[in-house]
């Protein structure tokens, strides 16, 4: 049972949901999140209700839901809000400030507003700020994934591009590093290097706009500075792996930037290289700036043929969402999304005939010792 949306809530009908590593971060306690709780962070659907302060959106808007921010404390007034002051409070906590859930289940209160949204059911409650107003034509199937990793990874080149940088590389051919490769594209960085150990994600990357790709195993830093003399401007690290770090920020530039979507610690290295070149590591994993004015651009783009998520998209019915956190878990996909049956289009037909993947999931969750699985589900 879900609660009706109180003065500064809207209640959305779900038509899809991205999954994304927040999830698993949460299932594995990886983050201060109370249980039992709703999951789900990158959802889209239809507004079908809003409370009496709610301005701006109305029953039956086409909204991507972000997590929530304040809007009035010192980083939401400088234009920061993925660094809200607020934000463990408003997404990770599961209650209202009165401490009531939006959720019970049997009479037992279930912590909800996870992400802002806790996504994963057919319906959320969210405060005004976790929702971006889009197009009615827009596809919420497809855009459902910008509502996290994927919104984050775009802010940051996006940000970086209002520097007037020009070169960049991207760690990890994961969702968001291939949405990072997509965005310097759209924006026109003139040097864009892939680094991934999977072929098959770095033939993806080239046709997504990567201008060079490289091995995992490679000389990283070598080859960038054969293609770029004196390094990259930016370099986005998105898989986590210490490694890729230090190599990533190998490929720096003087006065250069790493950005970490995915850490595996803040690590400080070995020598004084990056005070000596003005180098800098920055944790990133919210993203930059506003998520609004992101996810608006995001889904221009890709009304006008530049963003071309589909490419990155496997579908699954949400009665399989087991299966679509597994295949995120062991990296067989780029991005699962699960679709709920009251969607818009309710047949797997529709998004093939786009050009998304379509995974008809099995009812055993994919082994990641089992190559062939692993490569049914592969883009």
């Amino acid at each position: 049972m879900l609660d009706e949306p109180r003065a500064d809530e809207i209640l959305v009908r779900l038509i899809a949901s991205g999954v994304g590593w927040a999830d698993l971060e949460a299932i594995d306690g990886g983050l201060p999140v109370p249980f039992p709780f709703v999951g789900g962070g990158e959802g889209a659907g239809i507004v079908e209700g809003v409370g009496d302060s709610v301005t701006g959106i109305a029953a039956g808007d086409t909204v991507i839901l972000t997590p929530a921010f304040c809007g009035v404390c010192a980083r939401c007034r400088e234009g920061s809000p993925t660094h809200c002051l607020e934000h463990d409070a408003l997404n990770r906590c599961g209650t209202r400030a009165d401490g009531s859930v939006p959720f019970f289940g049997d009479g037992v209160p279930i912590h909800g507003f996870f992400q802002g949204q806790s996504s994963f059911a057919t319906h959320a409650l969210c405060r005004s700020t976790s929702v971006v107003k889009v197009p009615a034509e827009a596809p919420l199937e497809v855009l459902a994934c910008l509502g996290g990793e994927l919104c984050a990874a775009a802010s940051i080149v996006i940000h970086a591009a209002v520097k007037r940088l020009e070169a960049i590389v991207v760690s990890g051919a994961s969702g968001p590093g291939l949405v990072a490769v997509m965005t310097a594209r759209a924006l026109g960085f003139e040097t864009i290097i892939l680094v991934d150990p999977d072929q098959a994600r770095r033939e993806l990357a080239t046709e997504l706009g990567a201008t060079f790709t490289v091995h995992a195993d490679t000389d990283l830093p070598a080859v960038v500075m054969s293609v770029t003399p004196g390094g990259v401007d930016l370099s986005v690290e998105t898989t986590g792996d210490r490694a890729s770090l230090d190599a990533c920020v190998a490929s720096l530039a003087p006065g250069g930037i790493c950005a970490l979507l995915r850490s595996p610690g803040f690590i400080q290295p070995s020598d004084d290289a990056l005070a000596a070149e003005s180098r800098q590591i920055s944790e990133m994993s919210r993203g930059c700036g506003s998520p609004h004015e992101t996810i608006e651009t995001l889904v221009a783009w890709h009304a006008a043929g530049k963003f071309p998520l589909e490419k990155l998209v496997v579908f699954y019915p949400f009665e399989h969402i087991n299966d679509a956190l597994q295949t995120l878990a062991v990296d067989a996909v780029p991005k699962p999304i699960v679709r709920f049956s009251l969607g818009l289009f309710g047949d797997l037909d529709r998004a093939g005939a786009e050009g998304a993947a379509v995974d008809e999931p099995a009812d055993e969750p994919v082994d990641e010792t089992t190559p062939e699985n692993v490569d049914a589900v592969k883009v």
